[in-house]
């Protein structure tokens, strides 16, 4: 067995573990972006087709090199406590903590994400384009919609109890009869 590419050029790459975000950030690079432009284009791409492991209600850690000065920069991108959290935020009346799965549904859990400040941070201090020129691609796939696969569909019907246990995501997501 011989292998071969399935795409060869110049200028850049991109790779991810979905087309449409592939997609993205070499729309982004083809229009004078740069890698870290891309690695956001495709990451918010991620958000839109991956929603239940990537994009911006979450966080995360980028790792930028600057090849020019030899240096690495890392950002951080974590999810944090909302302002006013203390650690009685988990407690029952009685001092006790909470249940996981009640402390969970009842959205005390939810952190602030932290994704869209370190995008924005990352490709306003290293980027070429502006952020909201490298928000674009994901908008449009958004906008247009995207073919799921299986593993989508799982995940989806994984997460059906939780998105039927909030009013505003029944109204947002599912149907009058909660699918």
């Amino acid at each position: 067995y011989i292998k071969q590419p399935t795409a060869v050029g110049t200028g850049g790459a991109v790779s991810s573990t979905d087309f449409d975000a592939s997609k993205a950030g070499i729309q982004v690079l083809r229009e004078g972006g740069n890698a870290i432009d891309a690695a956001v284009a495709a990451a918010a791409a991620l958000g839109v087709t991956e929603p239940f492991v990537a994009g911006p209600g979450g966080g995360g850690y980028m790792v930028i090199y600057l090849a020019k000065t030899h240096q690495v920069i890392t950002l951080d991108g974590r999810e944090t406590c909302p302002a006013g959290c203390t650690p009685q935020r988990f407690l029952d009346a009685n001092g006790n903590p909470l249940p996981f799965e009640t402390a969970r549904r009842s959205g005390l859990s939810v952190g602030v994400p932290g994704l869209p400040a370190q995008w924005q941070r990352a490709v306003q201090s290293y980027g070429r384009l502006s952020f909201a020129k490298v928000l674009q691609p994901a908008i449009a796939v958004a906008k247009r919609g995207f073919t799921i696969d299986a593993n989508f569909q799982q995940e989806e019907e994984a997460s059906l109890p939780d998105l039927q246990a909030f009013t505003s995501s029944r109204k947002l997501f599912l149907t009058a009869s909660g699918q």
